[in-house]
């Protein structure tokens, strides 16, 4: 018996040592990624309940991977779509802003240029995933520019040129966009 244990012993350490078994296959972590679309998920069902099951879901992994490449909360970004669009998709503003961040073309195509996304079409800026890409995109210039997440918001909804006369001006800024924006993420992130 003390053969067969010592045998067993020596071949346990091996079958480990040799990669054949693994703690980490046995106690995985769980995914931050689904847990994030989960909840993601949760806040859509609740603000939208009408929305097509097959969307809230696609929509809640656009966010969950758009707001993880440009290292944003995917909470925040949920908060600029109720905003800028109440989740419509196909949402086109007066000033002719389109899709879910509500892009103006001409911005879409100078922002698709510097990312080497061929945009051909305005109606391409209906796609969920190009659309959140390229506003994720440019809320990330402009917040390398101002330094600072409410100046970005605010550049996002007026524009930086606007912005930078009013800070250069030394004139109030328009806060009510930023503000909104702000009060949604903090509610959806559970105000903290």
């Amino acid at each position: 018996m003390k053969v067969f244990l010592k045998v067993f012993s020596i071949m346990m350490v091996v079958f480990f040592l040799s990669g054949g078994f693994s703690l980490d296959t046995v106690v995985e972590e769980p995914d931050p990624g689904c847990e994030q679309q989960e909840r993601i998920y949760q806040i859509l069902d609740s603000l939208v309940p009408r929305m097509k099951e097959e969307y809230k879901r696609r929509l809640s992994e656009l966010v969950v991977l758009e707001s993880q490449r440009y290292g944003y909360d995917p909470e925040l970004v949920l908060a600029m779509i109720l905003v800028e669009s109440s989740f419509r998709q196909r949402a086109v503003s007066p000033k002719k802003a389109v899709g879910l961040m509500q892009l103006r073309p001409h911005v879409a195509k100078a922002i698709a240029e510097e990312l080497g996304i061929p945009l051909e079409e305005v109606e391409e800026l209906f796609d969920p995933e190009v659309n959140i890409n390229l506003g994720l995109f440019y809320l990330s210039k402009l917040h390398a520019e101002f330094k600072d997440l409410e100046l970005a918001l605010i550049a996002y909804n007026y524009g930086p040129t606007y912005l930078r006369k009013r800070l250069r001006r030394g004139l109030p800024l328009p806060r009510r966009y930023a503000t909104r924006v702000l009060r949604y993420y903090q509610e959806f992130a559970g105000g903290s």
